[in-house]
């Protein structure tokens, strides 16, 4: 087994709902140990409106969130089947209903983690270590 990234695909607007399911899901067990965090990929940014300026939380892949998941070899489809249940998930993308979920690169998940400022920008060597 291997931490990594997933990517969960879900109607569009569900994002903050479908996390808040996870969590909770998280929290009674129903998942096992297989997933240790999940974010929905946002970003701040400032906008001008009427002149006025404001800062504003915008998802940067709507319809997305991350999933990170340590995944067994074996029973790998009760924790996958627990989330693919949840209302407004649609799936893990690149996958079958049947199939394992492959996990993102360590290059993507970082560049998108940098992005959301879940994490500082680090070394190769130091991202490593992270994960």
């Amino acid at each position: 087994m291997a931490k990594g990234w997933y990517v969960l695909h879900t109607f569009t607007g569900h994002e903050n709902k479908v996390e808040k399911f996870i969590r909770i899901k998280m929290g009674e067990g129903t998942l096992g140990d297989a997933v240790t965090d999940v974010k929905v990929p946002s970003e701040e940014v400032t906008e001008v409106r009427n002149g006025k300026k404001r800062t504003v939380n915008r998802k940067f892949l709507p319809g997305y969130i991350l999933v990170e998941m340590d995944l067994p070899d074996r029973g790998w489809k009760i924790p996958c089947g627990e989330i693919r249940k949840i209302q407004g998930v649609t799936g893990f993308v690149g996958t079958g209903q049947n199939s394992k979920p492959q996990p993102i690169s360590a290059d993507e998940a970082k560049s998108i983690l940098q992005k959301t400022g879940a994490i500082k920008k680090l070394s190769l060597d130091n991202w490593q270590a992270v994960i």
